[in-house]
């Protein structure tokens, strides 16, 4: 419960200790392609853990504690490893350095947190979306893939105080 308000905390550290120097020497083409390609490759990691479960899921009649345990532990360990993908892209792609390009936005650093954020959240929505089948099949609450991420990201808003 209380994992995603530290994942908050360290999301905003992360972004808000970068001190950019204002000089990026790779292309905006170039990070682009590296953020697409990390992304990429974090999305089929998703998919493959998940899918990994699903297989367990299906052979078995009973749904036990140790596949719920794994379930919660692989969202977990996914949003670990989104919290370091963000701090990827914050420093070695130069995010806030490319905001700052943003007219603007050199002058409000609310705007920057929120689109910094939206990078975050782009990490766990895929998370949230290749979890909703096995969340499907363990919990079965007739709701949606969509209601399912929409709720993922209202608890982490409300739980965070962020949104």
């Amino acid at each position: 419960m209380f994992n995603n308000i530290i994942y908050f905390i360290l999301v905003l550290l992360i972004f808000h200790i970068n001190l950019p120097d204002n000089s990026t020497d790779d292309s905006l083409l170039l990070s682009l392609t590296m953020f697409i390609i990390t992304y990429l490759i974090f999305a089929g990691y998703c998919r493959y853990g998940f899918q990994g479960l699903q297989k367990q899921l299906s052979k078995s009649s009973v749904v036990d504690g140790s596949l719920t345990s794994r379930y919660h532990g692989l969202v977990a360990g996914l949003s670990v490893l989104a919290i370091f993908l963000f701090a990827l892209v914050v420093h070695l792609l130069e995010l806030k350095c490319r905001l700052q390009m943003i007219p603007g936005f050199d002058r409000f650093s609310v705007l920057q947190g929120i689109l910094a954020l939206t990078v975050f959240f782009i990490y766990l929505s895929t998370i949230w979306y290749f979890a909703y089948p096995v969340y499907d099949a363990i919990y079965q609450p007739e709701i949606t893939k969509k209601s399912f991420i929409l709720s993922n990201f209202r608890r982490v808003c409300f739980e965070s105080g962020h949104c």
